[in-house]
Order: C-alpha cells, then structure tokens, then sequence
C-alpha cells in the first residue's frame, strides 16, 4: 500500500475522506450544506402582498398566511439552526412582522371607518 505524499508545511490533522471528492461542511450538526428554511419565502411574499392589500379579503387571508408560515419556518429553524441559512431565518421573521402590521392596519381601518359612520350617523 503506497502512502499518501503531504506538500511540505502542509498540516491536516483530519485525513483525506473516503473515496475523494468533494466534502460539503456540516456545521458540526452532520446536516450538509445549509439550505433555506421550508416556507420562508412564501412567509415573505405573502407578508409583503398582504401589507400592500390589507384592507381587502385578499389581504386578509395572505396576512394570516404569513403569519402562519412564519411562525412555523421560526420554529423550523430554531429547533435545527445548522440545517438552515440566517437569511432564510429573517425572511420568514419579516414575512410573519409584515403579516401581523398588515392585519393591525386592518383592524385599524375597521375602528376608524365605524367612528366615521357613527360620526356620520349621529349628524342626522
């Protein structure tokens, strides 16, 4: 068996991997490369659209989403945080902060439009 020849001033304590190739680092948590976490995106994306249209149903149903989504990629990720990437963390924080402003302007607009009406009401 031939040994393996190390370039001088070369020092690797950890031996080359079996069979050769490319080694992805692990985070010391044995998952691989750190990917995006499931539903961050979509999170963002709905928080984002349901803040535009937040006095509308449509706007409604993506805030819930968001928050929705968000609230469980949170998690997601705080339970395996070397599985994920930091920035996928943030987008689905900032899609469930979106969601939660979006039904907060909603639930705004409900109280303002009621005293407007019962301004309204009352001038008769």
């Amino acid at each position: 068996m031939m040994q393996q020849q190390q370039p001088t001033g070369y020092n690797n304590p950890y031996p080359p991997p079996p069979g050769g190739g490319y080694q992805p680092f692990n985070h010391g948590q044995g998952f691989g490369i750190p990917t995006d976490v499931p539903g961050a995106g979509s999170a963002q994306i709905c928080g984002i659209i349901g803040l535009i249209l937040f006095f509308n149903i449509v706007g409604i149903v993506l805030n819930i989403v968001a928050i929705v989504q968000g609230a469980k990629a949170m998690t997601e990720y705080t339970n395996n945080p070397g599985r994920y990437t930091e920035a996928s963390f943030r987008k689905a924080k900032s899609g469930k902060t979106c969601g939660i402003v979006g039904l907060c302007l909603f639930g705004f607009g409900i109280i303002v439009f009621v005293m407007f009406m019962l301004a309204f009401a009352s001038s008769f």
